[in-house]
């Protein structure tokens, strides 16, 4: 688990989007907090059902860093990093 996140780990696997983005805007967590255990999770998982077909989590923690020096704007970065985030397959 990433410095700065809740004990329980459970809530960042699966929490809805509201639930991170209140922890966002209530300082609970960094985007970069968030981003690195978002994609260790992905790493951990992944492979097994594919969900995530193209990694680019270079853009992602370039995102991340400019919504946290951003500070008061930070969830709404993450916003717009979620809308070009990766989608499931189709199956």
């Amino acid at each position: 688990m990433q410095p700065g996140l809740a004990a329980d780990a459970t809530d960042w696997d699966y929490g809805s989007i509201s639930t991170l983005l209140s922890a966002l805007y209530a300082r609970k967590v960094s985007a970069s907090e968030l981003l690195a255990h978002t994609i260790a999770r992905i790493e951990a998982v992944d492979g097994r059902i594919n969900a995530v077909i193209v990694r680019d989590f270079d853009r992602a923690r370039d995102a991340a860093r400019a919504a946290d020096a951003n500070g008061r704007r930070r969830a709404s970065a993450i916003e717009r990093l979620a809308a070009w985030g990766p989608t499931p397959a189709a199956g």
